[in-house]
């Protein structure tokens, strides 16, 4: 299938970066302002305090570092 470019943009401003999967229960990062699914950030978190695309650290002096905030 051939798409065009206006639908290829829209299709990767709704897709999670992390499954590839249209966005389910997306949460963004106010930090950086990159979206992902629920799960699949979570999930990240886990194992880096650092926003999957752009690595930025979501550890603010301020917070509670178990705690990152998220815009749902």
């Amino acid at each position: 299938d051939v798409f065009s470019p206006g639908v290829l943009f829209l299709n990767n401003l709704l897709t999670c970066s992390i499954c590839q999967q249209p966005f389910r229960e997306a949460v963004t990062l106010p930090e950086c302002l990159h979206t992902f699914c629920q799960a699949c950030l979570d999930a990240s978190l886990q194992t880096a305090r650092r926003c999957p695309t752009c690595k930025l650290s979501l550890v603010r002096p301020d917070a509670d570092p178990s705690a990152p905030t998220v815009l749902k």
